[in-house]
């Protein structure tokens, strides 16, 4: 598409450091399933998306469910969901808890991996509105997932296809039913949960930067070559 407007595109891709992203994977015992998400504000048109599914999961599924989003603040949270339900709840002055809906604020980049994965979420979702910008975006988020070794459920963006083309395990959903049918399906079935965390931690390990150096300077290296020969690098 893009192509249209300049033929001299390269993509380079996203990896992971694997320094700060080869972290464990944590599940709490406390017979809770934790759902996922993270982001920040400029993706609340995404989670929106699916707002009122999660809304009807952990309605369905009381006391056993909690949807967890690591980056927004509650009152960026609070634009998103329908938090009436929760019956005006404040967050427990000494925990923190704020009911089966919890935000938690966003964090250094630093720290990020390491408090992403002290979340101890079973499922991750990541649904991306289907249009040009959204196409256009990397499997980051994928990547970022299946070092966590978490079951996700996305939106069928190309680059998330193209993730699973590459190895990672994903399920698709476009539909309020699609949703819900596939974050109950993982919700229920341990078995799907744990194969997905098998593949997608599996195929983490194929994605860290430092195995993929050359790849990298092989891109900017054919950059600087195009560059050359169009006379726009400047010698010294």
């Amino acid at each position: 598409e893009y192509f249209a407007y300049n033929n001299s595109i390269y993509i380079v891709p996203n990896y992971l450091d694997k320094d700060r992203w080869a972290q464990p994977t944590i599940r709490r015992k406390d017979g809770k399933i934790r759902i996922g998400w993270a982001g920040g504000n400029a993706h609340s048109d995404d989670l929106k998306m699916i707002s009122t599914v999660l809304s009807k999961i952990v309605r369905e599924f009381k006391n056993k469910v909690v949807f967890e989003t690591f980056g927004m603040t509650h009152h960026e949270l609070g634009g998103v969901f329908d938090l009436e339900y929760l019956g005006g709840q404040q967050a427990c002055p000494s925990c923190g808890y704020e009911g089966e809906i919890h935000h938690y604020p966003g964090e250094s980049m630093n720290d990020y991996p390491m408090i992403l994965a002290s979340k101890s979420w079973d499922i991750a979702v990541a649904p991306v509105i289907d249009n040009s910008f959204g196409n256009s975006k990397s499997d980051i988020k994928i990547k970022e997932y299946s070092a966590m070794g978490l079951p996700i459920i996305a939106s069928p963006i190309a680059p998330y296809r193209a993730a699973v083309d590459a190895g990672a395990s994903v399920y698709f959903a476009t539909s309020f039913e699609e949703w819900y049918n596939n974050i109950k399906l993982l919700i229920k079935n341990s078995y799907k949960r744990d194969e997905a965390v098998k593949i997608n931690k599996d195929w983490s390990e194929k994605n860290w930067i430092q195995d993929h150096t050359q790849e990298i300077f092989e891109i900017y290296y054919q950059v600087f070559l195009k560059a050359d020969s169009k006379k726009n690098i400047i010698r010294v």
